[in-house]
């Protein structure tokens, strides 16, 4: 199970504009979890994941967007990451 949160807000599944007035954003992943969404005009543009928390052994990940806008990050371990 994953969860997204904007703020206090969960969004789970929705979508969600960003800008640089939004909350803070919240990915809660739980073991093997997935992470799928859509950069509107993200025009080749990277998505980094970072766990909230860095710790030996932690590592962040990276993706460029499909020509949709599309990214998919799979198999995370448990945790808490910023986008």
């Amino acid at each position: 199970m994953t969860s997204v949160m904007v703020g206090s807000a969960d969004v789970t599944n929705q979508a969600v504009l960003l800008s640089p007035a939004t909350r803070e954003i919240q990915v809660i992943v739980k073991a093997g979890g997935t992470i799928r969404g859509t950069v509107h005009k993200c025009n080749g543009g990277t998505v980094l994941l970072v766990p909230s928390s860095m710790v030996a052994g932690d590592v962040g990940g990276s993706h460029s967007c499909n020509p949709d806008g599309s990214f998919e990050f799979a198999g995370l371990p448990p945790g808490d990451y910023y986008r």
